[in-house]
Protein backbone atom coordinates (compact mmCIF):
# COMPACT_ATOMS: atom_id res chain seq x y z
CA UNK A 1 0.00 0.00 0.00
CA UNK A 2 1.37 3.21 -0.97
CA UNK A 3 2.85 5.49 1.54
CA UNK A 4 1.85 2.96 4.41
CA UNK A 5 4.36 3.51 6.57
CA UNK A 6 4.31 7.28 6.59
CA UNK A 7 0.24 6.98 7.58
CA UNK A 8 0.78 4.39 10.05
CA UNK A 9 3.70 6.86 11.74
CA UNK A 10 1.11 9.72 11.36
CA UNK A 11 -1.51 7.78 13.06
CA UNK A 12 1.00 7.00 16.07
CA UNK A 13 1.40 9.92 16.52
CA UNK A 14 -1.76 11.26 17.18
CA UNK A 15 -2.86 7.71 19.17
CA UNK A 16 -4.79 6.59 16.18
CA UNK A 17 -5.46 2.88 16.05
CA UNK A 18 -5.09 1.92 12.08
CA UNK A 19 -7.95 0.54 11.37
CA UNK A 20 -10.58 1.93 8.82
CA UNK A 21 -13.16 1.25 10.90
CA UNK A 22 -12.21 3.42 14.05
CA UNK A 23 -11.62 6.64 11.87
CA UNK A 24 -14.24 8.07 9.58
CA UNK A 25 -14.22 11.49 8.29
CA UNK A 26 -17.57 13.44 6.80
CA UNK A 27 -17.23 17.12 5.06
CA UNK A 28 -18.87 19.19 3.90
CA UNK A 29 -19.02 22.82 2.08
CA UNK A 30 -21.74 25.57 1.92
CA UNK A 31 -21.86 29.23 1.10
CA UNK A 32 -24.57 31.77 2.30
CA UNK A 33 -25.19 34.91 1.40
CA UNK A 34 -27.81 35.89 3.88
CA UNK A 35 -28.10 35.02 7.28
CA UNK A 36 -29.26 31.71 8.28
CA UNK A 37 -30.02 30.10 11.47
CA UNK A 38 -30.13 26.16 12.31
CA UNK A 39 -31.92 25.17 14.95
CA UNK A 40 -31.17 23.15 17.88
CA UNK A 41 -29.70 19.58 17.00
CA UNK A 42 -26.79 18.07 17.76
CA UNK A 43 -23.86 14.96 15.99
CA UNK A 44 -22.98 11.47 16.58
CA UNK A 45 -19.40 12.58 15.78
CA UNK A 46 -17.09 15.95 16.96
CA UNK A 47 -17.48 18.81 14.03
CA UNK A 48 -14.96 21.58 13.04
CA UNK A 49 -16.79 24.60 11.91
CA UNK A 50 -14.89 26.83 9.93
CA UNK A 51 -15.61 29.83 8.08
CA UNK A 52 -13.42 30.97 5.48
CA UNK A 53 -15.67 34.64 5.29
CA UNK A 54 -18.39 35.77 7.86
CA UNK A 55 -18.90 34.58 11.33
CA UNK A 56 -20.22 31.83 13.25
CA UNK A 57 -21.94 31.75 16.65
CA UNK A 58 -22.79 28.81 17.70
CA UNK A 59 -25.08 28.52 21.25
CA UNK A 60 -26.39 25.98 23.96
CA UNK A 61 -26.90 25.49 27.55
CA UNK A 62 -23.12 25.95 28.54
CA UNK A 63 -23.46 29.60 26.48
CA UNK A 64 -22.61 30.89 23.05
CA UNK A 65 -19.25 31.24 21.46
CA UNK A 66 -18.45 33.19 18.19
CA UNK A 67 -16.21 32.17 15.29
CA UNK A 68 -14.72 35.38 13.56
CA UNK A 69 -13.65 34.85 9.63
CA UNK A 70 -10.05 32.32 9.61
CA UNK A 71 -11.03 30.56 13.19
CA UNK A 72 -13.08 27.47 13.83
CA UNK A 73 -15.07 25.97 16.01
CA UNK A 74 -14.90 22.27 17.65
CA UNK A 75 -18.02 21.13 18.86
CA UNK A 76 -17.54 17.18 20.62
CA UNK A 77 -19.57 14.75 19.80
CA UNK A 78 -23.34 14.88 21.40
CA UNK A 79 -23.23 19.01 21.95
CA UNK A 80 -26.37 19.93 21.88
CA UNK A 81 -25.84 23.26 19.70
CA UNK A 82 -28.00 25.97 17.30
CA UNK A 83 -26.14 27.94 14.64
CA UNK A 84 -26.38 31.32 13.26
CA UNK A 85 -24.30 32.58 9.84
CA UNK A 86 -24.00 36.69 9.98
CA UNK A 87 -22.27 38.12 6.73
CA UNK A 88 -21.25 36.76 3.43
CA UNK A 89 -20.29 32.93 4.94
CA UNK A 90 -18.30 30.64 3.01
CA UNK A 91 -18.77 27.63 5.17
CA UNK A 92 -16.59 24.67 5.90
CA UNK A 93 -17.49 21.92 8.05
CA UNK A 94 -15.55 18.73 8.95
CA UNK A 95 -16.92 15.55 11.23
CA UNK A 96 -14.81 13.59 13.09
CA UNK A 97 -15.63 9.78 14.43
CA UNK A 98 -12.78 8.42 16.17
CA UNK A 99 -11.79 6.46 19.32
CA UNK A 100 -12.01 8.22 22.04
CA UNK A 101 -8.78 10.61 21.91
CA UNK A 102 -6.74 12.70 24.84
CA UNK A 103 -5.72 14.77 21.94
CA UNK A 104 -9.57 16.03 20.89
CA UNK A 105 -10.71 18.85 22.76
CA UNK A 106 -13.24 17.60 25.73
CA UNK A 107 -15.36 21.03 25.38
CA UNK A 108 -16.81 23.33 22.80
CA UNK A 109 -14.32 26.38 22.18
CA UNK A 110 -13.33 28.51 19.27
CA UNK A 111 -9.75 27.75 17.66
CA UNK A 112 -6.79 29.76 15.78
CA UNK A 113 -6.46 28.25 12.48
CA UNK A 114 -3.19 28.20 11.03
CA UNK A 115 -2.81 28.12 7.44
CA UNK A 116 -1.66 24.75 7.80
CA UNK A 117 -4.94 23.78 9.55
CA UNK A 118 -6.34 26.15 7.21
CA UNK A 119 -5.55 23.78 4.03
CA UNK A 120 -6.10 20.45 5.85
CA UNK A 121 -9.99 21.69 6.79
CA UNK A 122 -10.74 22.59 3.01
CA UNK A 123 -9.19 19.20 1.80
CA UNK A 124 -11.28 16.90 3.96
CA UNK A 125 -14.41 18.96 3.94
CA UNK A 126 -14.38 18.74 0.12
CA UNK A 127 -14.42 15.31 0.32
CA UNK A 128 -17.26 13.41 -1.98
CA UNK A 129 -19.89 12.04 0.57
CA UNK A 130 -19.91 8.74 1.46
CA UNK A 131 -16.78 7.81 -0.16
CA UNK A 132 -14.30 5.33 1.95
CA UNK A 133 -11.52 6.84 3.23
CA UNK A 134 -8.65 6.78 1.63
CA UNK A 135 -4.54 6.48 2.60
CA UNK A 136 -4.35 10.44 2.19
CA UNK A 137 -7.88 10.93 3.84
CA UNK A 138 -6.05 8.95 6.97
CA UNK A 139 -2.97 11.02 6.62
CA UNK A 140 -4.70 14.00 7.02
CA UNK A 141 -7.02 13.02 9.46
CA UNK A 142 -3.88 12.55 11.69
CA UNK A 143 -2.39 16.18 10.86
CA UNK A 144 -6.12 17.34 11.54
CA UNK A 145 -5.83 15.85 14.85
CA UNK A 146 -2.35 17.21 15.64
CA UNK A 147 -2.96 20.73 14.60
CA UNK A 148 -6.00 20.52 16.88
CA UNK A 149 -3.43 20.02 20.08
CA UNK A 150 -1.10 22.62 18.96
CA UNK A 151 -3.36 25.84 17.82
CA UNK A 152 -4.21 28.04 20.56
CA UNK A 153 -7.73 28.03 21.89
CA UNK A 154 -9.23 31.68 21.81
CA UNK A 155 -11.11 32.92 24.58
CA UNK A 156 -14.61 33.69 22.73
CA UNK A 157 -17.18 31.78 24.92
CA UNK A 158 -20.05 33.78 26.44
CA UNK A 159 -21.10 31.26 29.70
CA UNK A 160 -24.75 31.21 30.52
CA UNK A 161 -26.57 32.61 33.09
CA UNK A 162 -28.81 30.67 35.27
CA UNK A 163 -29.81 33.14 38.02
CA UNK A 164 -32.69 35.19 37.36
CA UNK A 165 -31.11 38.35 38.90
CA UNK A 166 -28.21 37.63 36.46
CA UNK A 167 -30.27 37.12 33.28
CA UNK A 168 -31.49 40.49 33.83
CA UNK A 169 -28.38 41.85 33.23
CA UNK A 170 -27.77 39.79 30.64
CA UNK A 171 -30.84 40.70 28.52
CA UNK A 172 -30.13 44.97 29.08
CA UNK A 173 -26.24 44.12 28.33
CA UNK A 174 -27.22 42.65 24.77
CA UNK A 175 -30.56 44.82 24.34
CA UNK A 176 -28.45 48.28 24.95
CA UNK A 177 -24.65 47.71 25.32
CA UNK A 178 -23.65 51.41 25.03
CA UNK A 179 -25.73 52.09 28.24
CA UNK A 180 -23.29 51.09 31.22
CA UNK A 181 -24.64 49.89 34.47
CA UNK A 182 -21.90 49.78 37.52
CA UNK A 183 -22.25 46.46 39.51
CA UNK A 184 -23.25 48.77 42.47
CA UNK A 185 -26.25 50.58 40.16
CA UNK A 186 -27.35 46.79 39.39
CA UNK A 187 -27.08 45.70 43.03
CA UNK A 188 -29.49 48.58 44.07
CA UNK A 189 -31.91 47.84 41.18
CA UNK A 190 -31.75 44.12 42.40
CA UNK A 191 -32.67 44.79 46.60
CA UNK A 192 -29.06 42.98 46.21
CA UNK A 193 -25.73 43.06 48.25
CA UNK A 194 -22.95 44.07 45.85
CA UNK A 195 -20.64 41.79 47.19
CA UNK A 196 -23.44 39.04 46.88
CA UNK A 197 -23.93 40.02 42.94
CA UNK A 198 -20.30 39.90 42.28
CA UNK A 199 -20.08 36.09 43.97
CA UNK A 200 -22.96 35.53 41.93
CA UNK A 201 -21.08 36.44 38.67
CA UNK A 202 -17.90 34.40 39.76
CA UNK A 203 -19.97 31.30 40.80
CA UNK A 204 -21.78 31.26 37.48
CA UNK A 205 -19.17 32.42 34.86
CA UNK A 206 -16.10 32.20 36.71
CA UNK A 207 -15.16 35.82 36.18
CA UNK A 208 -16.51 38.67 37.70
CA UNK A 209 -18.82 41.27 36.68
CA UNK A 210 -16.43 43.61 34.35
CA UNK A 211 -14.81 41.04 33.02
CA UNK A 212 -17.77 39.64 31.85
CA UNK A 213 -19.35 42.73 30.59
CA UNK A 214 -16.07 43.32 28.48
CA UNK A 215 -16.28 39.52 27.05
CA UNK A 216 -20.13 39.93 26.18
CA UNK A 217 -18.96 43.55 24.56
CA UNK A 218 -16.10 41.68 22.31
CA UNK A 219 -18.70 39.30 21.27
CA UNK A 220 -21.02 41.88 19.89
CA UNK A 221 -17.77 43.85 18.47
CA UNK A 222 -16.81 40.75 16.50
CA UNK A 223 -20.02 39.86 15.49
CA UNK A 224 -20.60 43.78 14.26
CA UNK A 225 -17.37 44.42 12.47
CA UNK A 226 -17.66 41.09 10.71
CA UNK A 227 -20.20 42.53 9.11
CA UNK A 228 -18.35 45.67 7.94
CA UNK A 229 -19.54 48.14 10.54
CA UNK A 230 -16.55 50.66 11.19
CA UNK A 231 -14.13 49.96 14.52
CA UNK A 232 -15.34 53.91 15.59
CA UNK A 233 -18.83 53.11 15.32
CA UNK A 234 -18.95 49.88 16.84
CA UNK A 235 -16.85 51.39 19.36
CA UNK A 236 -19.77 54.09 19.94
CA UNK A 237 -22.63 51.73 19.74
CA UNK A 238 -20.55 49.60 22.53
CA UNK A 239 -20.61 52.87 25.33
CA UNK A 240 -16.92 53.37 24.46
CA UNK A 241 -15.62 57.01 24.83
CA UNK A 242 -13.36 56.83 21.58
CA UNK A 243 -12.14 54.51 19.28
CA UNK A 244 -8.73 54.23 20.49
CA UNK A 245 -10.18 53.41 24.33
CA UNK A 246 -11.98 50.23 22.27
CA UNK A 247 -8.96 49.11 20.28
CA UNK A 248 -6.99 49.02 23.65
CA UNK A 249 -9.80 46.93 25.35
CA UNK A 250 -9.82 44.52 22.03
CA UNK A 251 -5.99 44.25 21.85
CA UNK A 252 -5.65 43.41 25.55
CA UNK A 253 -7.99 40.32 24.76
CA UNK A 254 -7.07 38.96 21.23
CA UNK A 255 -3.82 40.14 21.27
CA UNK A 256 -4.17 42.26 18.12
CA UNK A 257 -6.29 45.24 16.98
CA UNK A 258 -9.32 44.51 15.11
CA UNK A 259 -7.81 45.56 11.26
CA UNK A 260 -4.90 42.75 12.41
CA UNK A 261 -7.14 40.43 13.67
CA UNK A 262 -9.54 40.63 10.38
CA UNK A 263 -7.19 40.02 8.34
CA UNK A 264 -7.46 37.04 6.15
CA UNK A 265 -4.12 35.07 6.37
CA UNK A 266 -3.80 34.95 10.37
CA UNK A 267 -0.69 33.10 11.44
Amino acid sequence: MPHLAHIFSLRQLSGIVPDEHSLVVEGSTADYREPLTFGAHEHEDGQLIYAATGIIVVGSVQGYWVAPPTRALWLPPGAKHWTRTSGNVQLRSVLLKTPPHALLPAKSCVLNVSPLLREVIAALAGRPEGTPMSDRDFALTALLIDELDEVPVLPLHLPSLQDGRLVRIERHVLREPDRYVSLAEWAGRLHINQRTLQRAFVRETGMPYRRWLQQAQLLLALEWLADGRRVIDVAADLGYSSQSAFTFMFKRNLGMPPGAFFANDVE
